[in-house]
C-alpha cells in the first residue's frame, strides 16, 4: 500500500486497514490490523499508527511453535525528497536527521514500514517459556518433556589429562 503525500489534506488523515505482510522467518497467523494517522507539515510527513497481528516463531532452544501476539504502537518522520542539492558535498547526518525517512516521488510504502516495525518488535532468540530446557545435543530429547537417555559424554582421549587435573580441583 502507497500512501501520496499529495493526498494527506491539512487536518490530517486516519486510517483503519488489514495488510497481509511477508517476512523471511517470521510468519504473521493473520494479517497485520494497522491503525494509521498520517499528517503533514510543510515539506514533512508525520505517520503514527498501531499495528497488530499474532507472529508465529519456532522457540531458538527446543524447536516448539510459539504464538507471540504483536501489540506495536510507532511514530516516524518523513521528508520530501525532491532530489535538489544532490550535486553537494557529502554530509555528516545529526542525530536528529538519523530518526527521519525520505520520501522519493510524493509517496510512502505503507508496507515497508509495517515490515520493519514488526521485525523491530519480533525477539531475536523466541523462547516457549523463560524455564525452557533446550533439546539434548547428544540424543536429540526434548528436555522439557522428558530426561535425557544418551547419559555421559565420552572425552577425546587428548583432553583426559585435563579431565583429571579438573578432578583434582574440584576436591
Amino acid at each position: 500500500m502507497r500512501l501520496t503525500v499529495s493526498s494527506i489534506p491539512e487536518t490530517g488523515i486516519e486510517e483503519e486497514f488489514k495488510l497481509p505482510v511477508t517476512l523471511g522467518e517470521v510468519k504473521l497467523e493473520k494479517d497485520a490490523g494497522v491503525t494509521l494517522k498520517a499528517s503533514r507539515l510543510g515539506d514533512r510527513v508525520f505517520l503514527s499508527g498501531r499495528i497488530r497481528s499474532e507472529a508465529s516463531l519456532e522457540c531458538c532452544r527446543c524447536l516448539k511453535n510459539v504464538l507471540l501476539p504483536l501489540d506495536i504502537n510507532f511514530d516516524v518522520e518523513y521528508v520530501l525528497f525532491t532530489g535538489a542539492g544532490a550535486e553537494e558535498e557529502e554530509h555528516e547526518l545529526t542525530s536528529e536527521e538519523l530518526d527521519v525517512g525520505f520520501c522519493r516521488d510524493g509517496e510512502i510504502n505503507i508496507d515497508d514500514i509495517v515490515r520493519e516495525q514488526v521485525l523491530l518488535a519480533v525477539p531475536m532468540k523466541p523462547l516457549c517459556g523463560a524455564d525452557c530446557k533446550g533439546i539434548c545435543s547428544g540424543c536429540g530429547t526434548n528436555l522439557n518433556v522428558g530426561s535425557c537417555e544418551c547419559g555421559a559424554e565420552e572425552i577425546d582421549p587428548r583432553l583426559a589429562p585435563l579431565e583429571k587435573l579438573k578432578k583434582l580441583l574440584m576436591n
